[in-house]
């Protein structure tokens, strides 16, 4: 069964979201906040997005953030990259009755190999469904195809790469470590999640790595909140800033 939803996403523009009426974690989300999803990132987007930017969505989901970048991008283009079956469905869908021609959805994971894994689909928690390397499953499994940035952005034939919103569940650094040719030739500005939980309960690794990736390729680190920005000045800083919030983070990274 499917739900849907209006949402605002930026700029005053509204966009209608279908997704799992038993979702809490997008849908059900932006229903109990009236209309509103990730308004610290919303709130910013006007301020990254020029309108002919290309840009990626890594782990798109049902696309709230997608249609948001592509109201934006009016004059450029947006590639949704969503991995799961049911997930991207509903992307599909939300990009064909909002209109939106310049929104292009890709079913596929991103990692820093090309093969396959085990999509881990919970329907409860759409946003939070995910690949795991360590063997821990939940919802409904699915293999799926796995390819790099690197591979699909030369199968694209991208000229140009603008903007990359990643959110994969913990697998941002192996996403990242499959994009470095893409990274060094366009330096993109990144819009990451910042989960440590997610990195070691599904992949076993030090968060501490993922940083020193981002650190190393992007030269600012800026933590987004509502009404606040935050300038990362090193690990320990951020490892602190998350310990005393939520838990999780969004950061943008500019080269």
């Amino acid at each position: 069964m499917s739900k849907s939803v209006f949402l605002n996403t930026t700029l005053g523009k509204q966009v209608v979201l279908t997704g799992g009426d038993n979702d809490k974690s997008i849908i059900g989300a932006i229903a109990s906040s009236k209309g509103y999803y990730e308004t610290h990132i919303m709130s910013a987007l006007p301020e990254i997005i020029a309108d002919d930017f290309v840009c990626l969505d890594v782990g798109a989901n049902i696309g709230a953030l997608s249609l948001a970048f592509a109201g934006l991008a009016v004059n450029g283009k947006v590639f949704s990259i969503e991995a799961g079956r049911t997930n991207f469905e509903f992307l599909k869908n939300n990009i064909q009755i909002n209109y939106f021609n310049n929104v292009t959805p890709i079913y596929v994971a991103v990692s820093d190999y090309i093969g396959t894994a085990t999509f881990n689909y919970v329907e409860e928690v759409a946003g939070c469904s995910f690949i795991s390397t360590n063997g821990i499953g939940m919802g409904v499994q699915e293999t799926v195809k796995v390819t790099t940035i690197d591979a699909l952005i030369q199968e694209l034939g991208l000229d140009r790469l603008d903007f990359i919103k990643m959110d994969v569940e913990g697998g941002e650094k192996k996403a990242l470590l499959g994009a470095m040719q893409t990274l060094e030739r366009f330096r993109p500005v990144l819009l990451i999640e910042w989960n440590p939980q997610t990195i070691k309960r599904f992949y076993d690794e030090d968060p501490a790595e993922l940083f020193a990736l981002l650190s190393s390729v992007w030269s600012s680190i800026v933590l987004l909140r509502d009404n606040e920005t935050i300038v990362i000045e090193n690990y320990d800083h951020l490892s602190q800033i998350t310990a005393d919030g939520k838990g999780w983070e969004d950061l943008l990274c500019k080269p």
